[in-house]
């Protein structure tokens, strides 16, 4: 398992500062630890356009967490480890080890200052659907990592200062996933009113810079791979304007328009200059049916760390734009049994300057899931999740090695317990 020195070393940190400060509280114990069991069937595990494998997946899995707070402090974290088993013979190179790791800390000062500090680091079988389906089966590890650090200074009750840093980086096991590997750094500035009321808004400068340093100049994959890679970056402006409106204890209406501009050094095909942004509403419909419609509309590197958490596995976006339509709604039937439905949309733009021209392509991807949860008793959890997929693409994404048109679908029965 490979994670970031630094990141490595800041959550060891923040689990070591908890463990000081939780031996002298007087809270109940905030710590758990368990396992969990999961039994899946998937089908084209290898998201190929052609003579799809499908195959049983066994994950054991440890979970164990702490959630404690300490003064005006709280610290946080969690995590898991599975070992995932496939049981059909074309694809038992697929056996893994996964893991996620989550924790934070949320800070604040007698005065005016706060913030919050996250740090996760997700490892992960990759999703096969984000290059030309391989062609001979290859295990393909993902490592992501985030790290965000935010700090709101308090100039009057209404009127806040608020800045962040955020650092982004993907990597892969295959060489020829090498292409797709970033690391982006940014940073934010800007001011905001109305904090906890009816209605706040926002107005920030935001700033990054990515580099990619395994560019592919050719986009053919059937030649590219013999051929050197090159460095190419990116630098990103945004000004961002932030709203939320709670206009009654039912809904919760959050929007981020953006004006971007984004421009590569190289690959000029992928420069970007226009509006971006996401809308989400939360919707109370009943006492027990809740719901949420959100649309996202950010470049695909963006888009890959958007509600990025510690359970995987990610899907990472590599086009130039990224469309994400979806609609979800969780209804408690019981104290013991709830009911998760999602419906999804997405839509990705590609664009890439080779040394024939700049080429486009485009693909769509619609994708529902099922599932439901029920807790026999307090530490434990049963559940089964089926979802589905089918995506379509443009020959012009097909042509640049980057999408093309496929089907996959999965379904998943979990038990768990933890000892609190």
């Amino acid at each position: 398992m490979r994670t970031h020195p630094l990141l490595a070393n800041s959550l060891a940190a923040i689990i070591a500062f908890s463990l000081a400060g939780a031996a002298s509280a007087d809270e109940p114990n905030p710590y758990y630890i368990g396992a969990s069991q999961a039994l899946s069937y998937q089908t084209n595990v290898y998201a190929s356009q052609f003579n799809p494998v499908n195959s049983g997946i066994s994950t054991t899995s440890l979970v164990g967490g702490f959630d404690q707070p300490i003064g005006r402090q709280r610290v946080f974290a969690s995590g898991n480890v599975g070992y995932n088993y496939y049981t059909d013979s074309a694809a038992k190179i697929l056996n893994n080890t996964a893991y996620g790791l989550n924790a934070g800390l949320d800070w604040e000062t007698i005065e005016r200052l706060s913030g919050t500090v996250r740090l996760t680091a997700n490892q992960s079988l990759a999703n096969y659907n984000t290059s030309s389906a391989p062609t001979v089966p290859q295990k393909n590890i993902q490592n992501l990592e985030q790290a965000v650090l935010t700090a709101k200074y308090g100039i009057t009750p209404q009127w806040s200062l608020d800045g962040g840093y955020a650092f982004h980086k993907v990597d892969y096991s295959a060489p020829s996933y090498a292409y797709q590997e970033f690391t982006q750094n940014g940073v934010s500035l800007g001011v905001r009113y109305g904090q906890g009321s009816v209605l706040s808004l926002g107005l920030a400068y935001r700033a990054n810079r990515a580099e990619f340093p395994h560019y592919r100049v050719n986009p053919d994959p059937a030649t590219s791979e013999s051929e050197p890679y090159i460095a190419d970056h990116s630098n990103g402006r945004y000004v961002d304007f932030t709203a939320t409106w709670i206009p009654n204890g039912l809904s919760t209406l959050d929007l981020r328009l953006s004006m971007s501009d984004i421009t590569y050094d190289i690959n000029h095909a992928a420069d970007f200059n226009g509006l971006t942004g996401e809308l989400g509403w939360n919707y109370q419909v009943t006492g027990k049916l809740s719901t949420r419609l959100s649309f996202l509309v950010a470049p695909g590197t963006s888009a890959t760390f958007f509600a990025f958490t510690s359970s995987g596995p990610i899907s990472v976006q590599n086009s130039t734009l990224s469309k994400i339509l979806q609609y979800s709604a969780t209804y408690s039937m019981t104290a013991k049994t709830t009911l998760t439905g999602s419906l999804g949309l997405v839509q990705n733009r590609y664009g890439q300057t080779t040394p024939g021209g700049t080429l486009y392509g485009t693909d769509l991807t619609p994708t529902v899931n099922l599932g439901f949860t029920y807790a026999p008793t307090r530490n434990s959890l049963l559940g089964c999740n089926a979802q589905y997929l089918r995506r379509s693409a443009s020959q012009q994404a097909e042509a640049l090695g980057q999408s093309y048109p496929y089907s996959s679908g999965m379904f998943t029965c979990t038990g768990q317990i933890l000892l609190q």
